[in-house]
Parts: structure tokens; sequence; C-alpha cells
């Protein structure tokens, strides 16, 4: 009775998210943003004409943009609107939902913990599970942290609409051990690949969760506490969490997806693999993490990780081949045209965060954006996701005229 009602608890909970999203969500709303072109993007010499340009023509409601140089924001410009019925203009200090750079955060929470002695980076995270972690086809072989760091545990990249639901009501209710052991009454064999542990990259967001849920086990404090504490108030990041209560609802963009007369309204949302996703901050806020990750773990003389734990993190150990980039433990790296970045993107529905800087001279960029043309295809996508890089190469070009 007991196993019963925890089940119907779960799927009642589920229903409820869906269904309350469907009610907020059910409002279109117009704005100049709109796209008016399927055929290329438009291209000026002036960075903010294309940039608005861009933005109309696949359609991207607000950009709220920052170039970095010598430690600190030498450039800020806020594009259209994060809310379009109330007209509201982004600032540096307005809230999006930043997705996946929220793996960056994870990450350097639990070289924090490294740093304290709690675990190794080779040990078997079943030490400190309340469970076994194995990928059933390969019984015997551990899986460690640095394999769930970068990637590589063998667990699959998820991606289907109910994997995305029920994973993240497991997430909730901290129900790993019956959605990854056999046996467990919610077991998803296909949630493990056929590659050995350390073997292969596969991208995992239930991976970082895992690691999130590592960081509550190893430092006795909620995730969302334990990076309050030690990472966001030491980088005054006063304008960030993983929690809604925690922010001013209004100065969070609203997320948007593409139709075809305008935008469909969602509602303001975090998920609760918080760890591989439910971050939400302003370009003011993340752009004193990466300055801290740019100058060995140190912003304005606070330091949050020793350089030589940063040095890790920022170590290639895996390549993506579907997607072109390199993995260290919680981050990205990106080789353009021989010249290399560093950083985290993060897309979640309605919401897209690029972060990345320039190896070579420091320089870095940073962006959000709300909008998203997931209900359209995967062309419009693929356009889309092109945009993006546009702006990107837009805003290195701007920061190379800025002093």
């Amino acid at each position: 009775m007991k196993k019963l009602k925890n089940k119907t608890l779960v799927i009642l909970s589920a229903f409820l998210l869906i269904f309350t999203s469907i009610i907020q969500a059910s409002t279109i709303v117009k704005s100049d943003y709109l796209i008016t072109s399927n055929n290329g993007f438009y291209i000026s010499a002036d960075i903010d004409e294309n940039i608005t340009k861009i933005m109309k023509q696949i359609g991207i409601p607000s950009i709220s943009a920052c170039i970095i140089k010598n430690n600190s924001i030498v450039w800020y410009k806020g594009y259209g609107y994060y809310d379009i019925f109330f007209k509201k203009k982004p600032t540096a200090d307005t809230d999006y939902l930043a997705g996946s750079v929220s793996k960056a955060i994870t990450a350097t929470a639990l070289m924090q913990l490294y740093e304290q002695n709690k675990f190794k980076l080779d040990d078997d995270v079943s030490k400190y599970l309340p469970f076994i972690l194995r990928n059933p086809n390969y019984p015997d072989e551990p899986i460690t942290f640095e394999m769930l760091l970068s990637h590589q545990s063998s667990l699959s990249e998820e991606s289907s609409i109910k994997t995305l639901i029920v994973t993240n009501m497991v997430a909730a209710f901290r129900s790993y051990k019956e959605y990854l052991v056999p046996g467990g009454r919610w077991y998803d064999p296909s949630l493990w690949t056929t590659n050995h542990p350390g073997e292969a990259f596969n991208y995992s967001d239930l991976g970082f969760g895992i690691l999130s849920y590592l960081v509550e086990i190893l430092s006795g404090q909620s995730f969302n506490e334990y990076c309050k504490q030690h990472i966001f108030k030491p980088l005054n990041m006063y304008n960030t969490s993983f929690k809604l209560r925690d922010l001013k609802r209004s100065n969070i963009a609203v997320p948007y997806l593409n139709v075809k007369n305008g935008f469909l309204r969602l509602p303001r949302y975090t998920v609760p693999i918080s760890g591989a996703g439910g971050l939400i901050t302003s370009i003011n806020d993340i752009s004193h993490f990466l300055i801290a990750h740019m100058n060995g773990g140190v912003y304005n003389d606070v330091r949050i990780l020793n350089e030589s734990s940063v040095n890790l993190m920022h170590t290639i150990h895996a390549y993506a081949n579907s997607s072109g980039y390199y993995y260290g433990l919680g981050w990205m790296f990106f080789n353009q045209n021989g010249t290399m970045y560093e950083g985290h993107h993060g897309d979640t529905f309605g919401s897209h965060a690029r972060m990345k800087y320039r190896v070579t001279d420091k320089t870095g960029v940073i962006f959000f954006l709300n909008g998203d043309p997931y209900l359209q295809g995967m062309e419009k996508r693929r356009l889309f996701l092109e945009a993006l890089r546009l702006i990107f190469d837009d805003l290195f070009k701007k920061a190379d005229g800025v002093r």
C-alpha cells in the first residue's frame, strides 16, 4: 500500500506539473521580434544592427549580453523585451534560466569538497551513495566522480519527453536507485549505454543530478544552500539561485516557445535536476563566476577554488564527436579556427545561455536569451543554433574594439 501511495504521488505530481504548465502557457503574444526569414541571416558591419536583425529573423524576444576584459564587464547591452506583454527591457541584473551552465556550478561545488579531502576523483561514487551505482552491462566496473564530471560514466543521454519528465520527478524525490538499479520501480535499462564506464563521452543530465546529490551527502547541506553559502555569496551573486522562491519572479525573463503567429508564454520555472540545469542567474552575477575561473579561482580577491582544482576542471577529458566540442570536468572547450574558447553552454525550454572566454587574452563573452523554436521542427532549431553562433562571433568582434 505504501509503495502504491508513493507511486501515485509521483504520477499526480508529474501530471500537475504538466497541466499547470499548459494552462499558464496558453497565451500567445505577438512582438516585433517575429521570424521573418528562413534563408540565411542578415549581415551588417554594425554589430547592434546585426544582432537586432538576427533576433527578428529567427524569433528571439530578448538578449542580455556582456563583454569581459581585465576582470570586469567593459560593455553591456540588453536587446528586445524579456517580458513581451509588459514590454520589460533586460538589464545586467535581469535573471534568465541558464540551463546547463548549472553544470559548471555543480563541478565547482564538487571540487571545493574535493579540496577538503571529502573524496578522490577516482573514487567509486557508490562508496558515498545509499545504493550501488553500476552499469548493469558491466556490474563489476566502478563509476567514479571523474567519470560523472566528464560525461563518461556510461549513462546515456536522456532525450525523450517521457524520460525527461520521469527523470525530473525521480530527482525531486531522490529516487535514483528506483530508476537506475535493476529491480527498481521505475528502472529504465535504456538509460545505460553499452560502453564501459570511462570508455566514451555520453552527455548526461542525470549524471549531474547524481553529482548534485553527492554534494548534499558530502556537505550535509541542501545543494542550493551549499552553493549559496560557498559560491554565490563569496562571488556577490545575489540574484542567483536554483530555487524560484529566492528570487523576484518579475525580474526573471519569461521563457517563450516560438509558434507560427508569435510566442507561447511558458511559466517561469526551474527543474528538479538542479545541478544539471536548474540555475537562474543574471549577466552581472554569472560574470563574477566566469572571471573567477579565468583567474585560477579568484574573483575580487576572494578565492573559491585553488588554482590546481581549476586546472583539473579545465583539462580536456573527452571529445563530443557529434557536437564538435571537448569536455573537462563540468567545463566545455571549443576550438574555432585554431582559437580555443572555454566555458559552458546552457539550453532549456524557452531560454538559452552562452558563457565563453578566449584563452589567449582572457576576453569573455556571455549572453542570455529567451525564445525557442522547439515546436517548429529540426530545421528551425538548426537555424536558431546557427544564429546563436553568429551572435557570439559578433560579440567577440565587438570585444576586439572595446578597451
